[in-house]
């Protein structure tokens, strides 16, 4: 279900691969620089889980979408 809010922002499939890449490849450092997927998609995972831990407090709409890009992230 897309939320009006949401038409401005990227997709939760395109949020989830943007985390990613950029934990994956940080700083845009040279591919022997990067750590591995699994690591990279962990961080992810965190990134959101906090995310979504900051919206249980402060409550929002975003809940939602945070959580439909963490889908995303596992299916990564």
């Amino acid at each position: 279900m897309i939320k009006k809010e949401w038409l401005f922002m990227e997709t939760p499939k395109e949020k989830a691969y943007n985390i990613f890449k950029k934990f994956y490849n940080v700083d845009g450092q040279g591919f022997n620089d990067t750590i591995s997927s699994g690591i990279a998609k962990q961080c992810a995972k965190l990134h959101i889980s906090i995310i979504l831990e900051n919206e249980i407090l402060k409550p929002s709409n975003n809940i939602e979408y945070y959580q439909e890009v963490l889908n995303e992230i596992e299916k990564l």
